[in-house]
C-alpha cells in the first residue's frame, strides 16, 4: 500500500503552441479509470523552445498511479518529438508505523528508485562494454589485416634483395609491386564492402523503429476510435416525453439545489462565489442524449418550469463529486457573459448573448454530486470560432468582432474564443454557449493555466480586424 498523499511528475521535451493541458487531461482520464479517488492538477511552464507540464496527484494511490504514468508517458511520440516524464515530488500525510520502528515511505521509494537506477547504469554499462568489445574486435581484426600486409610487405622486400642478385631482378620487382598493388586494392575493395554493409543495416534498423511508431500510432488511432465508438453507443438520442408525470427513461424526481455563482473582483484574480441558491424538484434522462469531447449531455427537466434544460457532466462520472471540476467552465462563462455587454452598449450589429449556466447540486448518499446546468439553445447550431486559429467563417460578423473587443477592451490581457452557439435573427442577436479563453494563468482551484493562448498572435488569429470599423458596419 502507498502512503504517499501527493506525488509530482514532470512531463518534458513538449512542442509549443499547443493544447497540452487539455490534452494530457483527457490521457489522464483514460490511464487513471481503473482507480477511484485519484485526483489531479495540470500545470504548463512554457520555456523559449519548449514547453512542460507538471501533474501533482492526490489520493490513497497516487504514488502508484504516478509511477505507471511515467512509464506509459516515458519514451511516448507525439509528431517528432519523444516525451521525457519523470517522478519530481512526494508528500506523505503521515509516518505509518510497522511494529515497534517507524517505516518512512519515502525512504522506501528512494531505495527503489536507487536500486532502479543502479540496476539501469549497470545495463547501460553491459551495453557500453559490449559496444566497445565489438569496437575492439573490429579494430583487432584491422590489425591483423594490416600486420598481414606488412608481413607480405616484408616477404617481398626479401624477396626483391634476392631477386637483385640475380640476374632477373628487376623484372620480380615488378611482379611483386603489381601483386602488392594488387592486394592493397583487393582489401580496399574488401573494407568498402564492408562500410556499405553496415550503412544499409543502419537504414534497415531505422526504417523498422519507424514501422514500429508508424504502427504505434494506428494502435492509438484504432483505441481512440473504439474509445469513441464506446462513447456514442451509450447515447440515447430518442425524444423523451416532458410531461412531469412521466418516467420512461427518465431519473425519478428529486430534490436539488440549483447555484449561480459571480466573480469577486478582477476577472483573472477575483475568485468565484456563490450568488444565488434555489431549490427545486429535478430529474434527467437516464441516458445521455449527446457529448462533446470530454463531457456527456443529458436531456433534464425542472419541476414548476416548461423549459428544457441540458445536465452536464464529465465522462469520468468520480470528477462530479469535486466543485472545482466545473469551477473553469464557470470562471470563462461569467467573463463572456459581462464582456458581452459591454461589447452589445457599443456595437450595432446583432447583439451578443451567452447563456448562464449554473451548478445543480445533488445528493449521492453521504457526498455531494455535481453536474452543470444550462437552458436548451433552439435553432440551427454553429461553430463561429475555435480557439487555436480564430474564426472558421470566411465573412466577418458580430461573433469576430466580438472575439477581438474582449482582447481590446482587456488591454491584452485575454480573448473570448471557441464561440459556437445560434445566430437568432428574429432577435438580432447570437446566443451562445461554452466559451474558452486566451488570457494570463486564471485564479482556478483545479487548473491554474487553462485555455493558456499565445496572448502575442491574437490579433493575427482574428484576422487583424480593424475594432471600430467592424462594429460600425457589421449587420449581422
Amino acid at each position: 500500500m502507498s502512503f504517499l498523499s501527493h506525488v509530482s511528475i514532470r512531463i518534458g521535451n513538449l512542442e509549443k503552441g499547443k493544447t497540452w493541458v487539455c490534452i494530457f487531461d483527457q490521457l489522464l482520464m483514460k490511464f487513471t479509470a481503473t482507480f477511484s479517488g485519484i485526483h489531479w492538477k495540470i500545470i504548463l511552464h512554457e520555456t523559449p523552445k519548449v514547453s512542460e507540464l507538471e501533474v501533482i496527484f492526490s489520493g490513497a494511490q497516487c504514488g502508484l498511479v504516478a509511477g505507471i504514468i511515467v512509464s506509459k508517458l516515458n519514451g511516448m511520440k507525439f509528431g517528432d518529438r519523444e516525451l521525457k516524464a519523470a517522478m519530481v515530488g512526494s508528500e506523505t500525510p503521515e509516518t505509518p508505523v510497522i511494529g515497534k520502528r517507524k517505516i518512512d515511505p519515502r525512504s522506501v521509494v528512494q531505495a527503489d528508485l536507487e536500486r532502479l537506477r543502479r540496476e539501469v547504469l549497470a545495463k547501460r554499462s553491459a551495453v557500453e562494454a559490449k559496444r566497445k568489445i565489438r569496437e575492439a574486435q573490429e579494430e583487432l581484426k584491422e590489425l591483423r589485416m594490416k600486420k598481414e600486409i606488412l608481413l607480405e610487405e616484408q616477404k617481398a622486400r626479401e624477396e626483391i634483395e634476392v631477386l637483385k642478385k640475380q640476374k632477373n631482378r628487376e623484372r620480380l620487382i615488378i611482379e611483386v609491386k603489381l601483386k602488392a598493388e594488387a592486394e592493397v586494392r583487393r582489401l580496399a575493395e574488401a573494407l568498402e564492402r564492408k562500410k556499405m554493409e553496415k550503412e544499409e543495416k543502419d537504414y534497415i534498423k531505422r526504417l523498422k523503429e519507424k514501422e514500429a511508431e508508424l504502427a504505434e500510432l494506428k494502435r492509438l488511432a484504432e483505441d481512440m476510435k473504439a474509445e469513441n465508438e464506446a462513447l456514442d453507443a451509450k447515447l440515447d438520442k430518442r425524444e423523451l416525453d416532458w410531461s412531469p408525470s412521466a418516467t420512461d427513461r427518465w431519473t425519478p424526481w428529486e430534490t436539488a439545489k440549483l447555484v449561480s455563482f459571480r466573480i469577486d473582483g478582477d476577472y483573472i484574480k477575483g475568485k468565484l462565489v456563490v450568488n444565488t441558491e434555489e431549490s427545486v424538484q429535478f430529474r434527467m434522462g437516464q441516458m445521455p442524449t449527446d457529448r462533446g469531447s470530454i463531457r456527456f449531455a443529458f436531456w433534464a427537466q425542472i419541476k414548476g418550469r416548461t423549459g428544457r434544460y441540458y445536465a452536464k457532466r464529465p465522462f469520468c462520472e468520480d470528477r462530479c463529486l469535486d466543485l472545482s471540476a466545473f469551477t473553469d467552465d464557470l470562471r470563462m462563462s461569467l467573463i463572456a457573459i459581462d464582456l458581452s455587454k459591454s461589447f452589445n452598449s457599443r456595437a450595432t450589429g446583432k447583439k451578443i448573448t451567452f447563456v448562464e449556466p449554473t451548478i445543480v447540486k445533488l445528493n449521492r448518499g453521504d457526498k455531494d454530486y455535481y453536474m452543470s446546468l444550462e437552458p436548451r439553445i433552439d435553432g440551427a447550431w454553429e461553430k463561429f470560432t475555435n480557439n487555436t486559429t480564430g474564426e472558421s467563417a470566411k465573412q466577418k460578423t458580430s461573433v469576430t468582432a466580438f472575439c477581438h473587443f474582449t482582447w481590446a477592451f482587456t488591454k491584452k490581457r485575454l480573448m473570448v474564443c471557441d464561440l459556437q452557439g445560434v445566430k437568432d435573427d428574429s432577435r438580432n442577436q447570437y446566443t451562445l454557449t461554452d466559451p474558452a479563453l486566451h488570457s494570463e494563468p486564471l485564479a482556478t482551484e483545479q487548473s491554474p493555466e487553462a485555455n493558456v493562448g499565445d496572448l502575442d498572435n491574437l490579433e493575427t488569429n482574428t484576422g487583424n480586424i480593424t475594432l471600430g470599423l467592424t462594429l460600425t458596419t457589421e449587420a449581422g
